[in-house]
Protein backbone atom coordinates (compact mmCIF):
# COMPACT_ATOMS: atom_id res chain seq x y z
CA UNK A 1 0.00 0.00 0.00
CA UNK A 2 1.56 3.35 -1.10
CA UNK A 3 1.93 6.74 0.94
CA UNK A 4 -0.79 8.02 -1.31
CA UNK A 5 -3.72 5.52 -0.42
CA UNK A 6 -3.19 5.87 2.76
CA UNK A 7 -3.28 9.42 2.66
CA UNK A 8 -6.65 8.97 0.43
CA UNK A 9 -8.26 6.36 3.51
CA UNK A 10 -7.17 8.71 5.92
CA UNK A 11 -8.93 11.51 4.12
CA UNK A 12 -11.82 9.37 3.63
CA UNK A 13 -11.96 8.67 7.25
CA UNK A 14 -11.78 12.38 8.08
CA UNK A 15 -14.38 13.14 5.48
CA UNK A 16 -17.00 10.41 7.52
CA UNK A 17 -19.74 11.91 9.75
CA UNK A 18 -18.98 11.67 13.15
CA UNK A 19 -22.46 11.30 14.21
CA UNK A 20 -24.02 7.78 14.55
CA UNK A 21 -25.05 5.81 11.83
CA UNK A 22 -27.96 4.54 11.31
CA UNK A 23 -28.13 1.15 11.56
CA UNK A 24 -31.44 -0.16 11.73
CA UNK A 25 -30.73 -2.11 8.61
CA UNK A 26 -27.47 -3.86 9.28
CA UNK A 27 -27.32 -7.30 10.40
CA UNK A 28 -25.93 -7.24 14.12
CA UNK A 29 -22.35 -8.22 12.78
CA UNK A 30 -22.55 -5.38 10.12
CA UNK A 31 -23.78 -2.67 12.73
CA UNK A 32 -20.85 -3.34 15.23
CA UNK A 33 -18.55 -3.40 12.30
CA UNK A 34 -20.11 0.15 11.06
CA UNK A 35 -20.08 1.61 14.77
CA UNK A 36 -16.22 0.83 15.39
CA UNK A 37 -14.91 1.92 12.05
CA UNK A 38 -14.63 5.59 12.65
CA UNK A 39 -12.15 4.76 15.22
CA UNK A 40 -10.52 1.76 13.67
CA UNK A 41 -9.69 2.82 10.00
CA UNK A 42 -7.30 5.77 11.41
CA UNK A 43 -6.13 3.62 14.04
CA UNK A 44 -5.18 1.33 11.08
CA UNK A 45 -3.38 3.85 8.84
CA UNK A 46 -0.79 4.78 11.77
CA UNK A 47 -0.01 1.66 12.41
CA UNK A 48 0.68 0.75 8.38
CA UNK A 49 3.00 4.24 8.82
CA UNK A 50 5.02 3.15 12.17
CA UNK A 51 5.16 -0.46 10.93
CA UNK A 52 6.32 1.13 7.64
CA UNK A 53 8.90 3.15 9.45
CA UNK A 54 10.06 0.62 11.36
CA UNK A 55 10.84 -1.09 8.05
CA UNK A 56 12.29 1.21 6.93
CA UNK A 57 14.81 1.91 9.95
CA UNK A 58 15.72 -1.76 9.67
CA UNK A 59 16.22 -1.35 5.50
CA UNK A 60 18.36 1.26 5.82
CA UNK A 61 20.71 -0.23 9.00
CA UNK A 62 20.88 -3.11 6.80
CA UNK A 63 22.13 -1.28 3.57
CA UNK A 64 24.75 0.70 5.89
CA UNK A 65 26.08 -2.63 7.04
CA UNK A 66 26.14 -4.28 3.85
CA UNK A 67 28.08 -1.06 2.19
CA UNK A 68 30.53 -0.76 4.99
CA UNK A 69 32.67 -2.94 4.00
CA UNK A 70 33.29 -6.36 5.10
CA UNK A 71 30.89 -9.45 5.85
CA UNK A 72 30.25 -11.07 9.23
CA UNK A 73 30.68 -14.40 7.33
CA UNK A 74 32.61 -16.88 9.44
CA UNK A 75 33.95 -19.59 7.47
Amino acid sequence: MTEEQLTEIEARAEAASRGPIAQAWCAPFDAAFIAHVREDVPALVALVREYRAALDAVLDALAKAATAGGSNEHV
